[in-house]
């Protein structure tokens, strides 16, 4: 049985990190819009997403720059 636990625990632990991902990550992509790999940047992962976003995520190599399409007054969501 402590074995049984004990693999059960870094399943959990494992589905937990692949959730995070998922809801995380930020597809990278070339020049061209082609995806090219998937990387965890917590400060972008602050922005929310919506359907008419404020801003646009951009990336030169593995960077990731968040550019705002607008104005965005004080106090306003960022969104991607």
């Amino acid at each position: 049985l402590g074995r049984e636990v004990a693999a059960g625990g870094e399943m959990r632990g494992a589905v937990e990190i692949l959730c995070r991902i998922a809801c995380n990550g930020h597809t990278i992509t070339d020049s061209d819009l082609r995806p090219f790999g998937v990387g965890i940047y917590p400060l972008a992962a602050l922005a929310n997403h919506a359907c008419l976003p404020n801003c646009v995520q951009t990336f030169k190599g593995t960077a990731i720059t968040i550019r705002a399409m607008r104005e965005i007054p004080s106090g306003e969501e960022v969104t991607i």
